[in-house]
């Protein structure tokens, strides 16, 4: 083989490279393509809203009646991302502290759309991935995200997942009392399933099909949002000056909404990449 043909292979197998991992990339990209929209959303009122499929088909934002609410949280919780999306990392607890402390300054509970860019450069709106341990589930009430619909079809499920796996076998057991679950929640990442999502993509995903789950270990992938509704110090622990006694998660950085949910099937913990991990859907009959 002389040399032009050597550099034309190597240019066809760079070529090729790039390709397979461009679809990836692209996927990747939807922090900024995400923050690109930020200027378009708007708050809306409800109008004879009586459905989860009303408010989602017409409401890419949600609404409530006022039109008071932060659209473009809302317009990122709604989002219906590609389920079979691969997440681009696996979290791990300490780096969502590290987001926590990378918060633009002068975010507040209602202007997500003025710090969109710089979220984005975090990751806001990536694909990412966090194992832990179910610690709770709860089913929301309404939402402006929802249009403020009170169907237990049409709200989300408010998930903790933490990281201590002797905790979890007492979550399992029901041997914790409230207030040493509450702790564990400040120590906690919460993941949500959105009832859009739900409904088109995991029908299976219901309230009570998903409980049996808590002390469980788990894989969550979903969008990485920052929650900014809950930048509150009576809500957020991670927040400077924080109210230990009533704030109730670690971090307002969650993923949002989950795309996929899978299950350690073993009885030893499963690593991130490990094959005994087994997708809701198929534990479900």
């Amino acid at each position: 083989m002389n040399r032009r043909d050597c550099r034309f292979l190597l240019f066809a197998c760079s070529l090729t490279t790039f390709l397979l991992l461009l679809p990836n990339m692209a996927a990747q990209d939807r922090a900024h393509d995400l923050a690109g929209q930020a200027g378009a959303a708007k708050a809306a009122k409800c109008q004879n809203v009586q459905t989860m499929r009303d408010c989602h088909d017409n409401y890419p934002t949600g609404c409530n009646t006022a039109a008071m609410y932060d659209a473009y949280l809302n317009f990122l919780k709604n989002q219906k991302p590609d389920p079979s999306l691969s997440p681009e990392s696996v979290l791990a607890f300490q780096d969502f502290t590290n987001l926590e402390k990378k918060i633009p300054s002068g975010l507040s509970s209602n202007n997500h759309a003025s710090h969109s860019s710089q979220l984005a450069d975090l990751g806001e709106g990536n694909i990412q991935a966090l194992v832990g341990y179910l610690y709770a589930v709860k089913q929301e009430k309404n939402e402006s995200c929802n249009c403020q619909l009170t169907d237990p079809d049409a709200v989300d499920f408010h998930m903790w997942v933490g990281f201590d796996a002797s905790s979890a076998v007492k979550v399992q057991k029901k041997l914790l009392k409230p207030a040493a679950l509450a702790a564990l929640k400040k120590k906690s990442i919460i993941v949500e399933m959105t009832p859009h999502y739900r409904a088109e993509v995991h029908p299976k995903w219901t309230y009570q099909s998903v409980s049996p789950m808590v002390g469980r270990q788990v894989k969550v992938v979903g969008q990485l949002l920052l929650d900014n509704d809950h930048y509150k110090l009576s809500q957020d622990c991670g927040m400077s000056g924080a109210s230990k006694t009533q704030c109730w998660r670690a971090t307002v950085w969650e993923l949002h909404p989950v795309i996929q949910f899978y299950v350690c099937a073993q009885g030893t913990a499963c690593a991130a990449d490990s094959s005994a991990w087994k997708s809701l859907d198929d534990m479900l009959p």
